[in-house]
């Protein structure tokens, strides 16, 4: 469609990319001609480097301007558009030390193989107020400092229909100086040149023996393991004595039963190797099984429900047996 109508700006969530990079084949239709595509938006859910990167690269060579990538941040909330970069300014990418974004502190190291990269959501629109804060203790934090992004502006909505526990939950907040009138977004980041980086959800924090990690990090690393892998959720159930990680991912087409033996050794590997822990449970189950949003991001709490309930049909499940840490 951009390519016949010359068309100058679309865009989607993250995941939206990620399909054309396994799915299209420029090669195999109609020619395609990108030129005219100004702003490719980019937002919903965490933004990847490697889904920047490797969208640019395959498609450069029928138009695509590095350019034309727009990742940004919003949410219903805001009236949807909360930061975004400038126009005709290609995307930034900041590598971070991981350990020290495990302190909540941002650190830029030289990219390499150990390096975290994240992709800057722009500066703040319009009358957008972004504040990072110290949520237990209400505290603004400065410059390069992880916390919870709150928001005041305009465009934010006054609360949810009918649902007055989860609009106290979320809007009408105050700083401990007394400031007030913020959003609470759930969301955690932080400012670095005036930019907006995001580096996960609160709810999606997974605390593994001190260390903190975030489900979409998770999920997005399984998924580069396998090509038939698509949506994933990754999250914690508590027991009387830890907190198990569960890992849930959609394969798509059919496999062997040994071959959904070896993806799930090879996800347990993968993770000890990367992240220093095999989780407690691996599911493979169908694709499209997992509950998701209408814009297709995985529920998480559905899922961890349906889980707990046996609601879920595995392809194939290993557990306790060979559950862990590496040590």
């Amino acid at each position: 469609m951009i390519t016949e109508k010359q068309a100058t700006i679309s865009g989607g969530p993250n995941f939206a990319y990620d399909l054309c990079l396994t799915h299209v084949d420029p090669e195999a239709g109609e020619p395609i001609n990108l030129a005219s595509w100004d702003i490719a938006f980019c937002g919903s859910e965490p933004v990847r480097t490697r889904t920047v990167e490797g969208f640019s690269r395959k498609f450069a060579p029928y138009g695509l301007k590095r350019s034309t990538l727009y990742p940004c941040y919003g949410l219903a909330e805001s009236t949807l558009i909360v930061s975004g970069g400038g126009r005709y300014e290609e995307p930034v990418i900041l590598h971070c030390d991981p350990a020290a974004l495990d302190q909540n502190l941002a650190v830029e190291v030289p990219q390499s193989a150990d390096s975290r990269a994240l992709v800057s959501c722009g500066k703040p629109v319009d009358d957008q107020d972004i504040v990072i804060v110290e949520a237990g203790t209400r505290t603004g934090l400065p410059e390069n400092a992880v916390g919870e992004i709150w928001l005041r502006s305009r465009s934010i909505a006054m609360g949810y229909l009918n649902d007055r526990l989860r609009t106290a939950e979320t809007f009408e907040h105050v700083l401990d100086n007394g400031d007030g009138g913020y959003m609470r977004t759930g969301d955690t980041g932080f400012l670095r040149d005036g930019e907006l980086y995001i580096v996960g959800r609160i709810k999606n924090l997974l605390i593994v023996r001190g260390k903190n990690f975030y489900s979409n990090d998770l999920e997005a690393y399984i998924q580069t393991m396998h090509s038939g892998f698509q949506a994933g959720a990754v999250f914690a159930v508590d027991s009387e004595d830890d907190e198990w990680v569960i890992v849930l991912q959609e394969l798509d087409g059919e496999l062997a039963f040994a071959e959904q033996e070896a993806l799930v050794r090879h996800i347990r590997q993968e993770l000890t190797a990367a992240y220093g822990f095999s989780p407690y449970t691996v599911v493979l189950v169908a694709s499209g099984s997992l509950p998701k949003t209408v814009s297709g991001k995985v529920k998480h709490y559905d899922c961890k429900n349906a889980y707990l309930s046996g609601r879920l049909t595995p392809y194939a499940a290993e557990s306790a047996a060979a559950g862990g840490f590496a040590e």
